[in-house]
């Protein structure tokens, strides 16, 4: 049986949240005695997880090989309350690969009364064996309708909500600049020129460049028709990329997203 679930959907937050609430009915359900835990039970269970202290689910968005081994070790252990444990990977929509492997180490190796839970944006974005391991369950989201978005700094504004916006109208601005034209040929590409353009850049803010440039084109491919199958194909690119990366260069990673949202 499978003991693994993907809840996917274009709202990380309603994944989350959906996450969450399955997370709550899980360890507080005792099938053995045909024991569920009560509405007030459940609400308080919910609340715990998602301040991250319920001492029976482990909840990370940190998509780090570390993450994977802390989430191995929670899951060996026997719970201190109830008898079944949860774990909840969150926003994995750019794992690297070294992380994703060691993910599919864990799924394959649960344990008894454990339950896995990974929430995605795009189940595209998960290796293969990790979606084939896994139950899928949608979660729609009515008011993230993509048309409703007028521009590509609102639909991603909306996609990261704390993502910094002098930050993201740079990197936007770069990617969309008319003088880009000169970079379209990614091979003979000054990558040096290219960094130092869109300078001064925050370390911490590095880490969203992969998933700014893929909202981007998921943006574009939506609302420009005429190019929306380039537009997948620079996606399917910089996801293949990031799946397959040994690296965990941040600048690298940027770099590379960056060049292919523009070449």
């Amino acid at each position: 049986m499978r003991t693994s679930i993907i809840l996917h959907g274009p709202n990380n937050a309603l994944n989350n949240n959906a996450a969450c609430d399955l997370a709550a009915h899980f360890v507080l359900c005792d099938p053995n005695k045909n024991k569920r835990g009560s509405d007030d039970e459940i609400n308080s269970a919910i609340q715990h997880i998602s301040d991250r202290i319920h001492p029976s689910v482990f909840v990370s968005d940190d998509l780090s090989i570390e993450t994977m081994h802390a989430m191995q070790e929670f899951l060996a252990q026997k719970p201190l309350v109830g008898t079944n444990k949860c774990a909840i990977i969150q926003n994995c929509n750019n794992m690297l690969k070294p992380a994703a492997n060691s993910c599919l180490k864990v799924i394959e190796e649960s344990g008894e009364n454990n339950l896995i839970i990974i929430t995605t944006e795009s189940v595209a974005s998960l290796l293969m064996t990790i979606r084939s391991r896994c139950y899928k369950v949608y979660i729609k989201d009515s008011f993230c309708d993509i048309y409703n978005f007028s521009n590509e700094n609102q639909y991603i504004s909306y996609k990261l909500k704390n993502i910094d916006q002098e930050f993201l109208t740079r990197i936007i601005s770069f990617i969309t600049r008319e003088d880009q034209k000169k970079h379209r040929d990614i091979d003979g590409i000054n990558s040096s020129k290219i960094l130092e353009s869109i300078k001064p850049l925050d370390e911490d803010n590095l880490q969203y460049i992969p998933s700014i440039s893929m909202h981007y084109l998921e943006f574009k491919m939506h609302h420009d028709r005429n190019n929306s199958i380039v537009y997948a194909k620079r996606a399917s690119k910089i996801n293949k990329i990031l799946m397959s990366s040994q690296s965990q260069d941040q600048n690298y990673l940027a770099l590379i997203c960056i060049l292919y949202c523009i070449s």
